[in-house]
This record gives structure tokens, sequence and C-alpha cells, in this order.
């Protein structure tokens, strides 16, 4: 699992206050009632495990780079996203110790093996520094 919010995330708790106006875009921009999965301690959350399976996770913990989010805000070098995805950047500066959008503790619960932690932020955990965790990982003798 590559930065997958397991236990949520506290950037969905933003999709309980959406002004009623706006509730007809929100359903189709941030895939409600979807979003009310990724709320922490929500039914979702709680799935047990199948003891039959290996989990392996790959987490992000990255830093904005102040600069460009206070002159940029919607361009960060450190980054590279759309413009119109800025979640990350507001994540990061909500909750610290993630990737933007997912808690670190969120991706690995108990019971899962964390193959590592990389400096990147959620949309951007599919760089040879994964890759080569992952190969390392599970292609070890």
């Amino acid at each position: 699992m590559i930065g997958t919010p397991n236990r949520g995330s506290p950037l969905a708790y933003g999709s309980l206050t959406v002004p009623p106006l706006l509730i007809p875009y929100w359903k189709e921009i941030m895939c409600a009632p979807a979003v009310y999965d990724l709320i922490p301690g929500s039914e979702a959350t709680q799935y047990p495990m199948n003891s039959n399976a290996r989990y392996y996770t790959i987490a992000g913990n990255w830093y904005p780079d102040p600069y460009y989010n206070f002159l940029f805000p919607l361009y960060d070098s450190s980054c590279n996203q759309p413009s119109w995805l800025p979640f990350e950047r507001w994540g990061t500066w909500v909750i610290w110790g993630d990737d933007g959008i997912v808690p670190l503790e969120s991706t690995t619960p108990m019971g899962f093996k964390n193959i590592g932690v990389t400096h990147n932020c959620h949309t951007n955990l599919f760089g040879a520094e994964e890759y080569n965790k992952v190969k390392n990982e599970l292609l070890a003798p």
C-alpha cells in the first residue's frame, strides 16, 4: 500500500462542513459520499485484517517549501502537482508528520510492515525511491 489512509485522514473532516450551496459541487469534486469513509474512526477504517495476507506499506513525510507556499500558493517545487489540487499544501500545515494528505500513523496500523518513509508528497509517492524500496523488500531472499 502506498500512502494508503488505513486509519483515515483528518482532511476528510472538512467534508462535514460544506456549505449547503456547494454540496452538489462537492459531491462531484470530492467524490462524496466516499470521502466520508476517510474520516478517522469511520466504519471503513475499522475493517478487520485478512489473516492470510501480508501487508506492506510505504509512506511519505513531506515538508513543503515555505518560500513557494507563501509567495506562490499554487506551486511548490518540492511537490509537482496540478494547481487545481492544492490539498497537499493545506494538509501539511494542518497535520504534521504526513505526506500532505495522509498522516504517517494512518499508513501503518499494527500488523503492517512499513517498507519505508520517503520525503515525498502524496502525489509523488510513485517515484524511483519508493519503487527501489519495494523492490528491495519484496525481492529480498
